[in-house]
């Protein structure tokens, strides 16, 4: 496992390129870097594929570095903010690899812009000897988070897609590269929260062969595919094998269908006009605009765990009176369910077979039953009846499926064509809420957790406190603070016997009491309160009134007031409960629950936390209020003008 030693001292380096500050440190330094690149080449050749990839990231990394570090200190080269150099690869279908390097941008929208330019640069000179190419980039980023000061690496990945010599490079940079970075980037920040980007090393630059997608001469149907006998396949040794299968299909032989000789006699009857050959499934369109009486469908096949799957790539808008399936087949596979060595990398050949009974081609990859299927020649689902595929058409035909959602039953049985809010409930506000918060003392502590990880300090808990806010009665509103040994524990136990508490209230709903005022307005109401909607003969009109109170709210329909319940949980809001709260608290949160719900964002970090308290129907809600309000408990309290609740509870002495 020599490699091993070898990316363990470029990581070193890596972290050296900080600390030198003169010429003749980064001489030294680009010695033993020039050194490690070399050892890093040699064991790429021979290493396992996952390891070539670990490999090449190191290179890249330290040929950036080196090209940073001598315009850093040297100032040499810093007339161009970017810059490319070619890094050797140990990969078969590897053509080129560069690394754009970052020489002063701080934004990275504009480092993509300069890289674009390069990138087109290097790519029409890769093009001038190779017709196609498949291009992916990956990007190089060093993060801060938090108090942490060391640096971190991040890589973000975009996927291969096709280069032609055709191809627009600067919008397929913009598309593949320039969006899809920014997404993923985006995507990292808002996942992970408190990550700062701190400066944009480089971007990886990996260019492979390609072989589009494009029929070639004879091949061979695969095994599989063979003994289904539903293909027709013409031993032809030219290009021209697309023009024998349309033909086949137009005019069947009896006998020797293989035979190109069987469809030589019309071979003028097809109009190419100066479409190419080999004939590429791009071209489809303009053939069957060449040849309005012909429409044509595609499909290939995919490998998945030894079994071939067809799938469609190209299918006709328009069924004509001459309709014909091709198969698009290759000379080898690629197993998409298994791991494969670059090594194992061969140029592909593609060639057009005859669909004589596409049912009979799939049927087997459906059922292993041999009974008769009906296909969808545009998806490939099957059904059991005609009947059953001609329903089915009629959604197909679209792009895209649309369902629209239907509304709820009236009272007459036909559904509503306008979809509108009904959770109602949703309107109001929660009858109890909490606001809780932990304080921690930081007991240093010493030795290694882990690879990475040093630990540096324990957080012990001493305290905890919580406000309790009631939304009908503020003589249930108060503050409740705790000192001392297992803050998480006594917290836990308070909130589970204010859920109990809350319990009883809902147990004991108090009776509705009504003014005569309020009960005439009750009689004299034209719509219900809560829906907004009018009362129509033969509805149903209640008294709705709060059960925790006894005021009355108006009147409503049945059905509303059915609907309008009180919310059966209790927020409890920490701020940074993802992060910090969460973990102290878990353990006990769980010893006193029934069952646990979370919303996970990692293993160690959840979103929300629900908890379910034993003999008891109110739950308890942790939420993160950092989630809505990403800033520090000190900036965000210094927008309030004043302190109510503080200053009710503590000391006006204390504050001051």
């Amino acid at each position: 496992m020599a490699y091993i030693l070898v990316i363990s001292i470029a990581d070193l380096l890596c972290q050296d390129a900080e600390t030198l500050n003169s010429p003749e440190m980064v001489d030294r330094w680009i010695t033993q870097v020039d050194i490690n690149l070399h050892e890093l080449m040699a064991e790429q050749a021979s290493a396992p594929n996952a390891i070539k990839q670990r490999i090449l990231a190191k290179v890249a990394t330290l040929t950036a570095l080196k090209r940073q570090v001598t315009s850093r200190v040297m100032g040499v080269g810093t007339v161009s903010r970017v810059a490319w150099e070619d890094v050797e690869s140990a990969f078969a279908r590897r053509i080129r690899t560069g690394v754009i390097i970052n020489l002063g941008h701080m934004d990275l929208g504009a480092f993509l812009k300069n890289a674009n330019t390069v990138f087109q640069e290097e790519v029409r000179r890769t093009l001038q000897e190779n017709s196609a190419l498949k291009v992916n980039a990956v990007l190089t980023c060093y993060f801060v988070q938090h108090n942490n000061t060391a640096p971190d690496p991040k890589t973000f990945n975009t996927k291969n897609a096709p280069i032609l010599r055709s191809t627009d490079l600067s919008k397929w940079f913009e598309t593949n590269v320039t969006l899809s970075l920014f997404n993923d980037l985006s995507e990292f920040q808002g996942r992970d929260s408190g990550w700062t980007l701190l400066n944009i090393s480089h971007l990886t630059i990996n260019l492979n062969r390609y072989n589009p997608l494009r029929g070639s001469s004879y091949i061979k149907i695969p095994g599989a595919i063979q003994r289904r006998k539903a293909c027709l396949n013409i031993k032809n040794h030219h290009d021209h094998h697309f023009r024998w299968c349309i033909l086949a299909a137009k005019h069947p032989a009896v006998a020797n269908g293989s035979r190109v000789t069987q469809y030589e006699p019309f071979k003028d009857e097809l109009e190419f006009g100066q479409l190419e050959f080999p004939f590429h499934p791009k071209q489809t369109r303009k053939f069957e605009k060449l040849n309005p009486s012909i429409s044509v469908n595609i499909y290939a096949l995919e490998k998945h765990s030894r079994i071939f799957k067809v799938v469609p790539i190209y299918t006709t808008p328009t069924p004509k009176d001459l309709h014909v399936n091709l198969l698009l087949i290759q000379n080898h596979y690629i197993d998409e369910d298994e791991v494969t060595s670059e090594e194992e990398w061969t140029p592909l050949s593609f060639h057009y077979v005859l669909i004589k009974d596409l049912s009979q081609l799939v049927s087997s990859q459906v059922s292993r039953r041999h009974g008769k299927i009906h296909v969808c020649q545009r998806c490939i689902h099957t059904f059991k009846t005609l009947q059953q595929l001609q329903s089915h058409g009629t959604d197909c035909l679209h792009t895209c499926r649309i369902s629209l959602p239907k509304g709820l039953r009236n009272k007459h049985g036909y559904r509503d064509d306008v979809i509108t809010f009904r959770n109602y409930k949703h309107k109001e506000y929660v009858p109890f809420i909490v606001f809780a918060d932990f304080e921690c003392l930081l007991k240093p502590t010493e030795g290694e957790q882990g690879k990475n990880t040093r630990s540096i300090n324990e957080h012990i808990p001493f305290s905890a406190g919580y406000y309790l806010h009631c939304s009908f009665n503020e003589a249930y509103s108060g503050y409740h603070g705790y000192r001392g040994e297992s803050p998480a524990a006594w917290l836990a136990d308070e909130l589970v016997h204010l859920a109990r508490r809350v319990q009883e209230l809902y147990d004991n709903p108090l009776p509705m009491q009504a003014t005569d005022e309020e009960q005439f307005q009750f009689e004299t109401a034209k719509q219900c309160h809560i829906c907004e909607k009018p009362f129509l003969s033969g509805d149903i009109k209640t008294f709705d009134h709060n059960h925790l109170t006894g005021k009355p709210r108006g009147a409503s329909h049945q059905s509303c007031n059915l609907n309008y319940q009180d919310a059966r949980f209790i927020p409890v809001i920490f701020h940074n409960f993802s992060q910090y709260d969460a973990h102290i608290i878990i353990k006990e949160m769980a010893r006193r629950a029934s069952r646990i719900s979370v919303i996970p964002l990692t293993v160690e970090k959840y979103i929300s936390v629900i908890q379910y308290v034993p003999e008891c129907s109110i739950q308890l809600r942790y939420i993160d209020s950092f989630r809505f309000m990403a800033s520090s408990l000190e900036k965000l309290a210094s927008y309030l003008p004043e302190y109510p609740v503080t200053r009710r509870t503590f000391s006006i002495n204390f504050l001051s």
